[in-house]
């Protein structure tokens, strides 16, 4: 797992990681990048790992889905995504631009959807965002 170590880990109005900073990042963003999807589909492992674990048809969610981009990416290729991000203005933006794709509103570490509902979750450069890293806190006072 990656960290971070060079930002500070204060409160979560000043972490790296927040719904406010990621809608700045992707608000700029252009819609879909054509050439990024050629890359993907044919020299990318990312795609060849999705293929290989999930059949076309599949619904599988993209956790921390950012500018959408995988979701469309995975709808043009037979799949039936659903983007999930924790940043409102971001989703209010997808929902504007790619009124025809899901988008569901919150984070990874809980999921509002019932289990055994997709067939698979993608999380492309989210994980190593949390400072916590992806398991939850311990609360044992004995240890974990």
């Amino acid at each position: 797992m990656y960290k971070e170590s060079h930002r500070s880990a204060g409160t979560a109005a000043d972490s790296a990681s927040t719904p406010e900073l990621w809608q700045q990042v992707f608000a700029a963003a252009p819609r879909r990048l054509r050439l990024r999807e050629l890359v993907w589909r044919f020299v990318d492992i990312r795609y060849r790992l999705i293929r290989r674990h999930f059949k076309a048809g599949g619904r599988v969610l993209d956790a921390g889905c950012g500018n959408g981009e995988w979701v469309g990416f995975m709808k043009q290729r037979g799949y039936r995504p659903i983007g999930l991000d924790y940043a409102p203005a971001l989703l209010d933006r997808l929902r504007q631009l790619y009124p025809d794709d899901d988008w569901l509103a919150g984070t990874i570490q809980d999921i509002p959807l019932p289990d055994a509902s997709v067939d698979g979750v993608i999380s492309w450069g989210v994980i190593e965002h949390d400072e916590a890293g992806p398991a939850p806190p311990c609360a044992s006072s004995t240890g974990c």
